[in-house]
């Protein structure tokens, strides 16, 4: 056994949420991969459609990259995940404007 496969070993040992969050993100990467694969097959069969097959391929491709540019997003957040992030953001920012229009209408 190589030294980057005991220490990978001996990290998840120790840091069981680390292995969780890199099982995560393997899969995160799976699908990421699956998208891309199912995004080039509907770019090749619109290519061959008829316009009205055309639109309805044009919003599944527009799904699927939106789908993927979230899925990208996620995997470059650093560890501890951006939905605990974004939600405590966006409580401080309604918490300010709700400050706001409190003294605005006195």
């Amino acid at each position: 056994m190589g030294s980057r496969q005991l220490i990978k070993r001996l990290t998840d040992l120790l840091d069981t949420g680390g292995a969780r969050e890199r099982r995560a993100r393997a899969a995160i990467r799976q699908v990421l991969h699956d998208l891309r694969i199912r995004q080039r097959v509907l770019i090749a069969e619109r290519e061959q459609a008829d316009p009205t097959t055309q639109d309805m391929l044009d919003r599944k491709i527009a799904v699927i990259q939106q789908q993927r540019r979230k899925g990208i997003a996620e995997l470059r957040t650093p560890s501890g995940g951006a939905s605990s992030r974004r939600s405590t953001s966006d409580e401080t920012a309604d918490d300010q404007s709700d400050s706001i229009r409190s003294s605005g209408q006195r």
